[in-house]
């Protein structure tokens, strides 16, 4: 397990990167938000990526037109192909890519 938690928050670039058992948050347009193993990495607004290592999740969000709100995906390392510090967005259809 872990002794302590951290919550990283962006810089001036828009970029927030924590370590291991971590939370990353860019709450800014094309943010990017990295975080380690066991990590959290969350990109909240349209056009952000995100990076996670083992065991980790990822959550980015986009803008639903029709419904006027955000709405955000998650994936988690290790599922559905998704792979361990590899850094993703959402394509148009809103579904994770590896960029």
């Amino acid at each position: 397990m872990y002794d302590s938690f951290e919550l990283v928050t962006p810089d001036d670039e828009g970029a927030a990167i924590a370590g291991d058992y971590s939370v990353a948050v860019s709450d800014c347009e094309d943010g990017l938000a990295i975080a380690g193993q066991s990590g959290i990495a969350i990109a909240c607004e349209d056009y952000g990526t995100a990076a996670a290592g083992e065991n980790g999740a990822m959550v980015l969000g986009y803008w639903d037109t029709e419904a006027h709100r955000m709405r955000f995906k998650i994936a988690h390392v290790g599922e559905n192909s998704i792979l361990p510090d590899v850094a993703y967005g959402l394509d148009d259809n809103h579904e994770f890519f590896a960029l």
